[in-house]
């Protein structure tokens, strides 16, 4: 049984890595694109990872637990059991899922039965090998022993022999009940006795010349694959070329992704440090002000777009700091009155403004807090108080001081993790915690 459900699993896992393994990649690849668009709640990237981890996880876990059935079936059922598991989370019971899930699920059953089965036929097979118990009155046989000096005799000199041969004695002696067969019986004990002992030293020596070969064998493929890999100038080339590519066809998707350099950004020369008129208050007179002063076309170009970001309405705003990461920046800026604050431009220099605060009344965990504040507000821009790279991008942690009015003492600080791609893209914000305001954290500066 054990067999048949092994052969089962290896067959559906290969069955299921054909299918599931090349659809469930393909799904996985184009969920992975859709999760690199920048909306707001997009959470498919992670998600298209998991289906292309579980794709291939769950056939291998068959294919391997139908190898490891032959040898542990109870084991083997385990790992068909798990893998079963998985291409339900992944498939569902569907009409694709039962395809797969049940035909799985049946032969990790068969397994765990084939446990018990696969023990009693072990057992069966000692049990055969082993000689019964010869039949004979064990008690009269002990007293001829015990009182019979001829029979106590012969007992004595085959005592070294074993138990086997003093059961055989007294069987063939009881069967015989006459004492002038005593040599004969004990000649022929002897001779058996002596014909096992030989044909055990001869197969063991014939499983020690069996294993000597085959170390000699297993030696002699060693130095013959070391020879043609590695026994002159030309094969050692060839051995460190092939390692070579190896080596290089498994680091080069992470050296392509640390070596190529970074998509299109914003450049050091937008940034402008100039004076302006504290009094301007609309993009006319920031873009003359910045064209009296020097400032360059690009550093104009982007404050004319910085201005227009906010969710206000046109209020004049330049750029007067930038901070590179390794796919999107942080841009700092000064506003009218020295008003500052702080803006996220992506790979497509695409401005995300943490200013727009519209957003905060409709996330949860604040709802709570208006109930008894409901006068409560989002009164200035954040502040970065804690910075964190993710598998699979960034998180800023943006802190946001909530109170009832513009002039009053904040109340809470409510934190809010933005997260961006690896590709630099905007990925959403989902409020991490509103705290006391006297328990908030300190902003960090950033390198």
């Amino acid at each position: 049984m054990k067999i048949g459900a092994g052969i089962a699993g290896i067959l559906l896992g290969i069955f299921s890595l054909t299918y599931v393994g090349i659809f469930g990649s393909m799904v996985g690849s184009a969920a992975g694109w859709l999760g690199s668009i920048p909306f707001q709640g997009n959470n498919l990237g992670s998600w298209a990872d998991m289906v292309s981890m579980l794709s291939w996880l769950a056939p291998l876990l068959a294919i391997i637990g139908g190898i490891v059935t032959f040898s542990n079936p109870r084991a083997g059922g385990v790992l068909l059991a798990a893998s079963a598991c998985l291409l339900w989370y992944l498939l569902g019971l569907g009409t694709i899922g039962t395809l797969f899930v049940f035909p799985i699920g049946a032969t990790a059953v068969f397994a765990f039965f084939a446990a018990p089965a696969a023990r009693a036929t072990s057992d069966q097979n000692e049990s055969a090998l082993q000689t019964p118990p010869p039949g004979f009155d064990r008690a009269k046989w002990n007293a001829l022993v015990q009182y019979d000096n001829d029979i106590a005799a012969v007992a004595e000199r085959l005592q070294p022999l074993g138990q086997k041969w003093l059961d055989e004695f007294a069987s063939s002696y009881l069967a015989l009940n006459d004492k002038q067969y005593l040599p004969s019986i004990e000649q022929k004990i002897v001779a058996a006795a002596h014909a096992e002992t030989a044909e055990l030293q001869r197969r063991l020596q014939r499983a020690a010349e069996i294993e000597k070969r085959r170390a000699e064998e297993y030696r002699r493929l060693g130095e013959m694959w070391g020879h043609r890999l590695w026994g002159n100038k030309r094969n050692k080339l060839r051995t460190i070329a092939a390692c070579v590519l190896i080596l290089a066809s498994a680091t080069a998707p992470h050296l392509y992704h640390y070596l190529t350099p970074p998509p299109p950004r914003p450049t050091d020369r937008i940034v402008w440090s100039g004076y302006t008129d504290k009094n301007c208050f609309n993009i006319e007179c920031l873009r003359g002000q910045m064209q009296k002063f020097g400032a360059n076309r690009e550093a104009i170009q982007f404050a004319e777009r910085l201005s227009a970001s906010t969710f206000i309405g046109a209020t004049p705003r330049y750029a007067n700091g930038i901070h590179h990461f390794r796919h999107m920046d942080i841009v700092t800026y000064v506003g009218p009155n020295e008003t500052r604050g702080l803006v996220f431009v992506d790979r497509d220099l695409r401005i995300i403004d943490p200013n727009v605060t519209d957003f905060v009344a409709t996330l949860r965990g604040f709802s709570a807090f208006t109930a008894q504040h409901p006068r409560a507000f989002v009164i200035s821009g954040p502040q970065i108080v804690g910075t964190t790279e993710l598998s699979n991008g960034r998180r800023f942690l943006l802190q946001y001081p909530v109170a009832n009015c513009m002039a009053c003492e904040p109340l809470a600080a409510l934190e809010v993790p933005w997260d961006f791609t690896k590709a630099g893209r905007y990925a959403g914000v989902e409020p991490a915690a509103l705290w006391p305001w006297s328990q908030r954290l300190p902003a960090v500066a950033l390198k």
